[in-house]
């Protein structure tokens, strides 16, 4: 039934594509280690803004719409939830920070999973925070009709305990970023509980990696990078579970969309890690940070991109390169956006 097993991922045969994949992530991260064992601290300055925007697009994956100055308030708690979804949010922001903590002897279990999606509900007092699914809830198109049909509620604890028992017993024998993407593939084709597998697997895809030594889950957003590419998640998603429960499935879709994923994210990370390292003069530093936007972006994704840089000083250096005509500015107040004129 899963795609990890002894058979399905030790003995498969990956494409140029996979292996190129994965041999530029290692290149990326091998770059991030050396800023980290150099700059740390500069690095630092990004976690706050990485953990506000993988709350806010792990809710906008969910169905939720949320600003990001509201979150930021209600993370601060100078303005109380006002529904159910916010409290979920809350518990969101709050479990980010244990996703890369170093935990000795750590290894994936049942038992993590469900404390996991326990404390995703820890300011909800949901019921069933912590409890596999008791129902089985088709997984539907846009329009209703029936896709894939996950695992019944009576095979959901065993098959979790497979599944965390599986991705151990490969560990050393198939590379851990693929393996990791397996992982998610089968997590979501069991879909153990009624609400939160897709929150909890994200929170999952952080902490497998930090596990195996992949930073990039602290730095950069990896839910912003899910919700910007939704549509082909969900596409390789189907396409890895056609044949899932009779054990013929191929997950190379999946693997390749979450490869892919991953040093996108990686490259996001480094290139702001060279705009920090360099000493340049401040204007200088937001043309660089520019450069990287694609489409349009907001001053709050420039301030992100130069933690070093105060508020006064990305103002000041966007409006010069609107003067010079680098950039547009369109709408007016919260809602000013900029885009580059080259």
């Amino acid at each position: 039934m899963h795609t990890i097993t002894d058979t399905s991922l030790i003995s498969q045969t990956w494409d140029n594509e996979v292996l190129a994949y994965v041999a530029a992530i290692y290149k990326e991260a091998g770059k991030t280690e050396l800023y980290v064992q150099h700059h740390g601290d500069a690095l630092e300055k990004l976690v706050p803004p990485a953990r506000l925007q993988s709350t806010v697009a792990s809710e906008s994956l969910a169905g939720l719409t949320t600003s990001n100055s509201r979150v930021l308030h209600l993370v601060t708690g100078q303005i109380e939830p006002r529904n159910l979804d916010e409290r979920e949010l809350m518990g969101y922001y709050a479990v980010i920070p244990l996703m890369t903590q170093d935990l000795p002897g750590w290894r994936i279990s049942k038992k993590y999973i469900v404390n996991l999606h326990k404390a995703l509900y820890s300011y909800t007092h949901n019921p069933v925070a912590g409890l596999t699914k008791t129902g089985l809830h088709a997984i539907t198109d846009t329009a209703g009709a029936e896709i894939f049909l996950p695992v019944t509620p009576y095979e959901t604890p065993k098959a979790l305990d497979d599944l965390c028992a599986a991705y151990t017993a490969v560990h050393g024998q198939v590379n851990p970023l693929v393996a990791i993407s397996a992982f998610l593939c089968d997590f979501l084709s069991i879909h153990p509980f009624d609400d939160g597998n897709g929150r909890v697997s994200r929170l999952l895809l952080s902490r497998l990696l930090w596990d195996q030594d992949f930073c990039v889950g602290k730095y950069i957003s990896l839910e912003e990078k899910l919700r910007q590419t939704q549509a082909e998640h969900d596409a390789a998603l189907r396409q890895a579970q056609q044949g899932w429960h009779e054990g013929t499935n191929d997950t190379t879709p999946y693997v390749k969309y979450m490869l892919h994923t991953l040093l996108s994210a990686y490259e996001d990370l480094n290139a702001r890690c060279a705009t920090m390292g360099e000493k340049l003069p401040a204007i200088e530093t937001i043309r660089s940070a520019v450069a990287q936007r694609q489409g349009d972006f907001k001053k709050r994704d420039i301030m992100e991109m130069c933690p070093a840089l105060s508020l006064s000083t990305v103002e000041g250096a966007l409006r010069e390169l609107v003067r010079t005509g680098e950039i547009e500015r369109y709408g007016v107040g919260r809602a000013i956006t900029y885009r580059k004129t080259m």
